[in-house]
This record gives structure tokens, C-alpha cells and sequence, in this order.
């Protein structure tokens, strides 16, 4: 009779255990923990160029590691996490990765690279803030030592990164801008326009407009070399001047891309009303185009969060006052300041055009 039977103490144990029910409690907890490994893969693949070093077809793990000029077991394992995130695929041949659909948006050479926006995310201060967010929330400003926009102008490589992050996920939207109407336009003023990423596609598309690019004196002289680079230089004055301030008259179209979010209320206001006199000044009609996202009203119930949901905690974290708004919220701040907004147009990356006119 022996070994027949389990012990007494086991089937005990056996009999105690609950009837599986399906996904453990706080599984879904861990799977954003693990949000952070994967985050690790999709670094380790940019930092070592996989993309790059895959874009000619699939290649094996000893021919990747001395590309990369990496060892070729740990390389292994972050590639099968990887696939196992989307974004390579094992091919038929033993040890044989190639990139997927969502894998190639990490080569370098795209001008829809994905590749700045990983390095950016990765940048210590951009990390730093996350891992700080809950000493933010208890203070409601940035609980980092430096704001933000100086960061930027002491650090030149963070600077430049960011500004590289924002040239690639600004080029969809500056060619939504340049395909609409321009006919009655002639002179536009491209307020915050960083490197001149959106003023010079408009300028390029028509030939008939000209262009004031306003923003921080630190900037301006990289934009100015940037349009000069693409012969638009002629055609475009480069001001450097707080836009808080300031926003030069004249001109037929007042374009905040990307701006407005970046700034409290009260800020956004000063902005605004610096657009508005300008405009007042102006002969002829004029507008302001307000081009970024618009917050849900609610919550998603669950899954992935809305993008302006994400971006709006990343402002919290780097932006004293930043916030993404609802469309209300965008409206109720035009008319407080003069504006009115007329017309409403969906825009790549989830982004949002708002045309607005001078308040009647």
C-alpha cells in the first residue's frame, strides 16, 4: 500500500486551496509595475541602435551583439523581451530577430522617429520628476529644484534633445497646418516656435507668406540658422522676446501650437491678451490658431489612458501651472480674454485645432 496514497498533510493542504477564479488580485497593479522593465527594453533597444541595425532585414543575435558592440546573453534576453512587447520578431532561423510594424518606428533615420521621444523620456530630470510626482501632489508645484525652461537653457544637450523630441513630433502637425487655406494669409507670427519647425513648413507650402518667429532669446539664434539653412531666411524675422510680454502686430495669423498648455491660467491669459492687442492693431481681420490636446471630459473606465490624460500628469511633474484643458475649459479662456473660438478641427497626434477671432 505504500506510495499509493498522498500523506494526510498534503491533501490537507491541497483541500485549503481556493478554486482558481482567474487573473490573481492586483495582478493588473504589477502589470503597470512592470511598466518600468519594459521601459528598460525599449531604452536598451534605442540606446544600442537595434532598430537602426535591423532596417536591412533580420539578423542573428552574434551579429547583432557585435554590431551593437554589446554582449551577446544579456543581449539575447532584453531581444526576446522584445518580441514579447511587440516589437521584433523571431524569424524562422535560430536566434533571428526583425523588426515589426511598431519596431521600426525606433530607427533613427525617420522623421517620425520615435527614437527622441524614448531618449527624452530617459533623461535623468524627466525621470527624476516622475519619481518625485507624489511630493508634487502634495505641494501642487514641481518638486524639482530648477524650473523646467531653465533646465533646458543650462543644459545644452538636455536642450537639444528635447528640442530634437519636439521637431519630430511637431512634423505631422506643421504639415496638417501647411495644407489648410492660406490664400488670404501674408504675414504670420509663430508664437513659442521653438526652432521654427512649423513657421518653415508654412513658409515652404506657400510662397506668398512671410513669417515672424517669437520666442525665448536663447533660442532665436538656432531658429535663425535653421531657416536660413532652408532658404527662408528672407522671409522670416526671428524676435527674441517673452511672449508674456509681447507679441508683435501686424500680421494675418497668430499661431500657438503647443503653447498654451504649458502655462496656468492666469499666464495663458497674458498670452492671449497679448494676441488679442496685437490683433486689434492689425488692419484687416486676423486670427489665432491654437493648435493642442483636448482633455476627455471623463475618464476612460479602464484600458489605455487617454494621451492628454498622460500628458497632463507629465505637465504636473514639469510645469509649474501647465495642464491640458477640456474643450470647454479652452473656450471659457479664449472669451475671458477677448477671443472667441469659431472653428474646431481634429489634427494628427491626437492634437486639436481651435481657430479664434476677436470676441464680438
Amino acid at each position: 500500500m505504500t506510495g499509493t496514497h498522498s500523506s494526510p498533510q498534503r491533501a490537507s493542504r491541497e483541500r485549503s486551496l481556493p478554486p482558481f477564479s482567474g487573473e490573481r488580485p492586483g495582478a493588473h497593479v504589477q502589470q503597470i509595475v512592470n511598466g518600468v522593465v519594459s521601459f528598460g527594453v525599449l531604452l536598451s533597444l534605442t540606446d544600442l541602435g537595434v532598430a537602426d541595425h535591423l532596417a536591412d532585414g533580420p539578423r542573428d543575435v552574434a551579429e547583432l551583439a557585435r554590431l551593437c558592440e554589446a554582449d551577446a546573453d544579456p543581449l539575447h534576453r532584453i531581444l526576446r523581451a522584445a518580441t514579447s512587447l511587440g516589437l521584433l520578431r523571431a524569424t524562422d532561423q535560430p536566434d533571428t530577430y526583425a523588426l515589426t510594424q511598431e519596431g521600426r518606428t525606433l530607427r533613427g533615420d525617420l522623421a517620425d522617429s520615435m527614437l527622441p521621444a524614448v531618449m527624452m523620456a530617459a533623461e535623468p530630470r524627466w525621470l527624476e520628476a516622475i519619481r518625485v510626482l507624489p511630493e508634487t501632489v502634495r505641494t501642487g508645484r514641481p518638486a524639482l529644484p530648477q524650473p523646467t525652461y531653465e533646465y533646458l537653457a543650462d543644459n545644452p544637450g538636455t536642450r537639444a534633445l528635447f528640442h530634437r523630441f519636439m521637431r519630430t513630433r511637431t512634423a505631422p502637425v506643421a504639415a496638417a497646418i501647411a495644407d489648410l487655406d492660406f490664400e488670404r494669409v501674408h504675414t504670420v507670427v509663430d508664437i513659442g516656435g521653438g526652432h521654427g519647425t512649423i513657421l518653415a513648413k508654412i513658409l515652404q507650402t506657400h510662397p506668398h507668406c512671410t513669417g515672424i518667429l517669437l520666442d525665448r532669446p536663447d533660442l532665436v539664434e538656432t531658429a535663425a540658422e535653421h531657416l536660413a539653412a532652408l532658404g527662408l531666411r528672407d522671409r522670416c524675422e526671428v524676435v527674441g522676446d517673452d511672449f508674456l510680454d509681447y507679441v508683435p502686430p501686424g500680421a494675418d495669423l497668430y499661431l500657438l501650437a503647443g503653447v498654451v498648455h504649458n502655462w496656468s491660467d492666469d499666464d495663458a491669459g497674458l498670452i492671449l491678451q497679448n494676441v488679442r492687442k496685437a490683433m486689434e492693431a492689425t488692419d484687416g481681420p486676423a486670427q489665432v490658431w491654437c493648435v493642442d490636446l483636448l482633455r476627455p471630459t471623463s475618464p476612460a473606465r479602464f484600458g489605455p489612458p487617454h494621451m492628454a490624460t498622460v500628458l497632463d500628469v507629465r505637465m504636473l511633474s514639469l510645469f509649474s501651472g501647465g495642464h491640458e484643458r477640456t474643450r470647454a475649459e479652452y473656450e471659457s479662456l479664449m472669451v475671458r480674454n477677448g477671443l472667441e473660438i469659431t472653428w474646431l478641427e481634429q489634427f494628427p497626434n491626437d492634437m486639436h485645432l481651435m481657430v479664434a477671432g476677436l470676441a464680438t
